[in-house]
This record gives C-alpha cells, structure tokens and sequence, in this order.
C-alpha cells in the first residue's frame, strides 16, 4: 500500500485534483449534523479503507469543495480575515490502530505544502540525535519517562492506491499528501495513542487517533495566529466528526492529551521544531449511546431571523 517517495512529493500540482462527493444525501448530512454524540466507548475492530480515507479526506480542500470552495466564506476572527481554503496550516498526525489495507503505525497528512520542507528537517534532525546517542553507548534514547518506541522510516512512503482499490479509493488517495512514516505492533500503537491521549481508553480501542499538529513559530509575533490555529483544527475536527457519523463510525474529540509527548511520538522535538499539537480525535467503531433522545425535526429546518420552514434544502 506504500510506494518509495522522492522529498519533492509535496510539489503535486494541485490543479490536477479531483472533487470527491462527501455529501451525496443531504439528508444523511442533516441527520449527521443533528444526531451526532460523542462515542463514549469503542470496539477493537477494523474499519474499512474507504471509511477511513473519507473520514480524513475530507479535511482537503480540493476534495470536499463543497464546503471549502462552494460553502465556506472568508471569517473576520478578532478583526483578521482568515479563509480556510486558502491558509492552511494545520496538519495530521495519525496512530493507526486497525485500518483495512494499513500496516499499523504513524502516519501524516500534509495538508500545509509549504511546512512538508520544514517537517522533513525537524523530524530528520531529531533521529540523528538519536543515532548520536546510540553510538555513544547512551543506550535507548527516551525523550522523557516515556520510551518512544516508533521506527520512523528513513525515506518517508507516500501512501499510493493498489490496483484493486476501488476508484472511491484511488480518488482520494490520489489527491492526499499521506505519508507512511513508521511501523509499529498494533498493541504498542494503542498503547501509544493513548498514552498521548492522556492514558484515555477510547483512544486504545479506536480504530485511529488523530493529532492536529500547527507551527507556533510565528505565534510570538502575532499573537491572534493562535486562536486562529485553535480555530481551524476545531474546524477540521468537526468535519471528520460529521463524516465519521455518516459512514457509521464513532467519533470523541479528546480535550485532554499530552502534547509535548504527541508531537515527540512523530519525532518532533520541542527544542529542534515550532510544530506542536493542539487537539486530539479519536474514531472507530463505537457503541451507540442511547441516553440521548434526539429532537424530532420533522425534516425541518426553522430560519430564526425570518421564522422560515425550510423544507428543501436547496434553498439553504
């Protein structure tokens, strides 16, 4: 599922990539939107390929147009205009437990193409550190308490479609930047996951974690990128939220996660890189929670400014 990657993988042009259709039912968007929870407990079970790849895919821009180029406008956030389809600066690290088709281990999304440079270096750096200790007889190398176990690749493997993918499958990852960086056992990927994940046991059963890794480095200067920064991985979490729902997944975004120990699991170093992670998820396959009895909507949509039903969802 991997293929060898040259580093000038991050110059695709992007005027080649494909529209994907995530919303294909607007009513399933709707009810997604409306009825979604916080799955408070997971199986250890695969997930198929797709669901996953549409699940992370649609935090790319050129894939999910419907809502980056099509639906979302340019926000005024503390007096800065800011557009997501433009600036886009969160990336995503990931801990893949059990995916169809997926060795387990770390992977990143690159959704910023102008830090894949900047990523490469500060990860390379910090495995020669490594090395450096490792010939000095320093024995195994820890960051801090907690041992880093992860292998990262010497030549990062830009994740590529098999011949008998599907073409929902090869649409997708022909138009995502993920790359393949490490192995690792499934029990030590969960036992990682969630170690990062504040010791939290939903993120050891799902099927895979998610950490929205950002570059600080301008933050000092400009104080107003930071909530711009924690605005988009909120964005993006939630777009995987609602996708996972409608592919009949689980979803938790986890407050609590050990950040300086998550950007380490992908061998980025505090003192060596500006990138830092700022929000956690987790998704798989989950018990439904039935506590909640959801509002009956009626296929309706009330517009509280003009006190308007809306019973077709064109008109939105």
């Amino acid at each position: 599922d991997n293929d060898n990657n040259n580093n000038d993988n991050n110059n695709n042009n992007n005027n080649n990539k494909e529209r994907y259709d995530f919303y294909k039912s607007k009513d399933q968007l709707f009810n997604s939107v409306r009825y979604r929870r916080s799955a408070l407990r997971y199986h250890k079970k695969e997930i198929s390929k797709l669901k996953f790849l549409e699940c992370i895919g649609a935090t790319d821009p050129s894939l999910n147009a419907a809502i980056f180029k099509d639906t979302l406008k340019t926000k005024s956030i503390g007096g800065y205009e800011y557009n997501f389809s433009d600036k886009q600066k969160i990336n995503v690290g990931i801990w893949i437990n059990s995916v169809e088709g997926f060795e387990s281990g770390l992977y990143l999304l690159i959704r910023d193409k102008s830090s894949y440079n900047s990523l490469h270096d500060d990860i390379e750096s910090v495995k020669e550190i490594i090395k450096d200790c490792e010939s000095n007889n320093e024995g195994d190398y820890q960051y801090d308490e907690y041992n880093t176990t992860i292998n990262i690749t010497e030549n990062w493997k830009r994740v590529t479609p098999l011949k008998k993918d599907s073409n929902k499958v090869k649409t997708i990852l022909n138009n995502l930047d993920l790359y393949y960086l490490g192995d690792m056992k499934e029990e030590y990927v969960r036992k990682h996951s969630s170690k990062a994940s504040c010791f939290q046991t939903i993120a050891e059963d799902g099927a895979f974690v998610v950490s929205f890794i950002a570059p600080l480095d301008k933050v000092k200067t400009s104080p107003h990128l930071y909530q711009l920064l924690h605005f988009e991985a909120g964005f993006l979490g939630h777009l995987m939220y609602i996708q996972a729902h409608m592919t009949k997944l689980g979803c938790t975004g986890m407050g609590c996660f050990l950040d300086d120990f998550s950007t380490r699991q992908f061998h980025l170093l505090e003192n060596y890189t500006s990138f830092r992670s700022l929000y956690h998820l987790t998704i798989g396959s989950s018990d439904s929670d039935n506590r909640y009895i959801p509002f009956n909507y009626e296929n309706r949509i009330t517009d509280s400014k003009h006190d308007t039903i809306f019973t077709d969802y064109s008109e939105l």
